[in-house]
């Protein structure tokens, strides 16, 4: 994602709104851009409040990863809780 792209969908994603549309807008952007580093992955995530979210994003963005060899282990690190980990490892290990 160029990085004007990602700074403004940055400046939108801490304003208010809602969750839901923070996140339908975040996988909208990822997947009209075709391709997304893990770096920017894991800041967009920072506005996302639940590992459910985040998870979603996270699989959503999956597909469309420029660095797939650090996705886990960079990724892995933004979630709050082990089993969410573990449940993007399934993920990863199904696609």
């Amino acid at each position: 994602m160029n990085s004007y792209i990602f700074n403004n969908l940055i400046n939108f994603s801490g304003k208010n709104g809602s969750i839901a549309e923070k996140l339908e807008i975040m996988k909208i952007a990822i997947g009209a851009c075709g391709g997304i580093t893990t770096s920017q992955l894991v800041q967009l995530m920072q506005f996302l409040p639940s590992d459910d979210d985040k998870l979603e994003l996270a699989k959503t963005a999956y597909g469309y990863v420029r660095d797939p060899d650090s996705y886990y282990t960079n990724v892995g690190e933004a979630f709050s809780y082990d089993d969410t980990q573990a449940q993007l490892h399934a993920y990863i290990h199904r696609y």
